[in-house]
C-alpha cells in the first residue's frame, strides 16, 4: 500500500480534493478508501496549531473561485431575463404587423359587405355611415387593449431586478406620501 504523507492529508481538508484517488463519478468526487482513512486518523499532523499561509491562501483562492461561479450564474440568469425581453419584442412587433395585414384586408371586405347589406336594405347612407363607424371603433378599441396588455411583458426590469438582487442590493418601491 502506497503511504500517504500529512501534506497530501492537509491538502485535502483544506481542498477537499483527494490528491491520490480515482473519481467514481463526473463530478470529481472521490471514492472512499476505509484502509486510507483509518490511515489518516492513525497519523495526524505533527502541527495542530493554526493553519499554515499556504493554507489561508488556499482557501482565499477557494472563495474567490466560489464568488466568481455565483457571479458568473448571476450574468446567466440576466442574460436569460434580457433574452425573454428581447423575444417579447420580436414577438409583439411581428404579431403586430402580421394583425396589422390581415385587419386591413378584413375591415375592408367587412365595411364593404355592412355598407352593401344596409344599402340593401334601403338605410340611408348616413346611418349606414355611422353603424360601420362605431363597428370599427369597437374593434380598435379592443385591438388597443390587447396591445396595451402585451406591451406590459416588454420591460427590462425583471432583469434588472435579478441583478441587484444578485449583488446583495434589496431594491424595494418608495411610497409616495
Amino acid at each position: 500500500m502506497t503511504e500517504k504523507s500529512n501534506d497530501s492529508a492537509s491538502e485535502e481538508m483544506v481542498t477537499g480534493n483527494a490528491c491520490k484517488q480515482d473519481p467514481v463519478s463526473f463530478t470529481d468526487r472521490a471514492s472512499f478508501d476505509p484502509e486510507q482513512a483509518k490511515e489518516i486518523d492513525d497519523n495526524p499532523p505533527d502541527d495542530e496549531s493554526d493553519p499554515s499561509l499556504d493554507d489561508l491562501i488556499t482557501n482565499a483562492q477557494w472563495v474567490i473561485f466560489q464568488k466568481q461561479q455565483e457571479l458568473t450564474a448571476l450574468a446567466d440568469l440576466s442574460a436569460a431575463e434580457v433574452n425573454i425581453a428581447k423575444r417579447s419584442i420580436i414577438v409583439t412587433g411581428i404579431a403586430t404587423l402580421a394583425a396589422f395585414v390581415f385587419a386591413c384586408f378584413c375591415w375592408l371586405i367587412a365595411n364593404i359587405g355592412i355598407a352593401l347589406t344596409l344599402h340593401h336594405f334601403d338605410v340611408h347612407n348616413g346611418v349606414t355611415a355611422l353603424i360601420v363607424f362605431l363597428i370599427n371603433l369597437g374593434l380598435a378599441a379592443g385591438a388597443f387593449l390587447i396591445a396595451k396588455q402585451s406591451y406590459a411583458y416588454i420591460t427590462l426590469m425583471p432583469a434588472i431586478h435579478t441583478f441587484l438582487r444578485g449583488i446583495g442590493v434589496e431594491n424595494k418601491p418608495q411610497k409616495d406620501e
